[in-house]
């Protein structure tokens, strides 16, 4: 139970991670353009 927690937190903080990193990313081509 607690190991599938541990797993679920995990993969939402990765999935964060890409999300911001995408984030970052658009924001710098916005500033290119």
């Amino acid at each position: 139970m607690i190991h599938a927690l541990l797993k679920r937190v995990f993969q939402d903080s990765v999935s964060l991670m890409i999300i911001s990193r995408k984030l970052s990313e658009s924001e710098m081509l916005m500033m290119f353009l």
